[in-house]
């Protein structure tokens, strides 16, 4: 029950804002380089060449970057824009190698290092004299530490946008969660929260249907080797040969919503469709701690639904976009609800399909993105 409601004011653009929260936790966890979270005009104030910032322009201009080297990018017939985008490159390699001598000295005085990303390539960059095992050398660190922090970051912020319009657009949907979310957190003090006991708990938050309709990526590139394989097609009764080498891209859309394995409107974002309660309890004896316990992630048909691959090369980082996506809505919604600024003679029904249209205008440059999301507002409200 919603009993009182105190407007927090139009948030800035959410893709700005939810970029910047997944810098945060990679910088945080990864690197322990935990930074205040800031307003776009604070930021703009923070020294160009600072770890956040510079992190944070390579992060925004990764396509570029990949075109065209940092080196040539300094060049001055490019504009200023570009000209930092490879100044940041630069940037961002010495805080990683001064990251790196510092791991290197703990662990040369028998110290056991930070706990970081980097402590644990810097391990893998030493070598027993006696062993013959092959270690990593700078640049394959450096390398590394460059895809982990695109990988982690682009996936994660755009799938972030993605739930957080969803939720804006169906209100039903936050109420579902936030029940879920206060009856494992009674007590509002974050800092009683324990991650083991109440994520395995928290199954409404964790429900995967966002990158079941907006994944990162729409094919997943696969080749056959080491020989040929043959295919069986039970439904025609043929049996196609895959020759050695051929490419194979098998489109994750096609089969994340086909009617087949997701029936009842696959093409509809509903949450509610994981969550399973193999033995339904009585209603009228059950508490709500019972009906959530007895509640259940829906496990996908094999095949039909691979957002971070499958099989023994699936993502390596899925366990840590589950756990991030499910620590925000869980501390967002507990106390708030989103909801889109209506515009001039616009009712909720209009608003829904405006931030709809917003989210299903999306492409995919590196990764699947939408492709204006600051340009619809929204206001965070607080309910007690």
């Amino acid at each position: 029950m919603l009993t009182t409601r105190a407007t927090a004011g139009p948030s800035g653009g959410l893709g700005t804002d939810t970029r910047t929260l997944a810098l945060n936790v990679l910088a945080a966890t990864g690197f322990k380089r935990s930074t205040r979270f800031q307003s776009a005009q604070e930021a703009q104030s923070e020294d160009p060449r600072s770890y956040a910032q510079s992190l944070k322009t390579v992060m925004l201009n990764t396509f570029l970057i990949m075109l065209i080297p940092p080196s040539v990018l300094k060049f001055p017939i490019f504009p200023s824009w570009c000209r930092r985008a490879g100044e940041a490159v630069e940037d961002f390699k010495q805080h990683m190698l001064n990251m790196f001598n510092t791991e290197k000295t703990l662990l040369d005085q028998g110290k056991p290092g930070t706990g970081t990303l980097m402590s644990s390539f810097v391990r893998e960059s030493t070598v027993d004299p006696k062993s013959n095992k092959t270690v990593l050398t700078l640049d394959e660190i450096l390398g590394n530490i460059y895809v982990i922090n695109f990988a982690g970051h682009d996936t994660t912020a755009g799938s972030l946008t993605y739930v957080l319009f969803l939720l804006a657009a169906y209100p039903n949907i936050q109420e579902w969660i936030a029940e879920e979310i206060r009856t494992v957190f009674p007590n509002p003090d974050r800092d009683t929260w324990d991650y083991k006991e109440a994520f395995p708990r928290l199954k409404r938050c964790l429900a995967l249907e966002t990158v079941r309709l907006y994944p990162p990526i729409l094919a997943l590139p696969k080749s056959v080797a080491p020989q040929s394989t043959s295919l069986r097609l039970p439904e025609s009764n043929r049996t196609i040969v895959l020759p050695k080498g051929a490419v194979v891209l098998p489109s994750l859309l096609a089969a994340q919503t086909h009617p087949k394995y997701w029936p009842d409107e696959p093409t509809t974002w509903n949450p509610r469709r994981w969550i399973e309660t193999p033995n339904p309890t009585d209603a009228t004896t059950s508490t709500p701690e019972d009906h959530l316990a007895g509640e259940e992630i829906m496990e996908p048909r094999a095949g039909s639904y691979f957002p971070w691959s499958a099989g023994v090369q699936n993502c390596a980082g899925r366990k840590f976009a589950q756990v991030e996506i499910v620590a925000a809505m869980a501390a967002w919604f507990r106390e708030y609800r989103v909801r889109p600024v209506r515009e001039d003679g616009e009712d909720f029904e209009k608003a829904q399909a405006r931030i709809l249209e917003s989210t299903n205008d999306s492409y995919q440059l590196l990764v699947m993105q939408m492709r204006d999301p600051d340009s619809a507002k929204f206001v965070w409200e607080r309910v007690e």
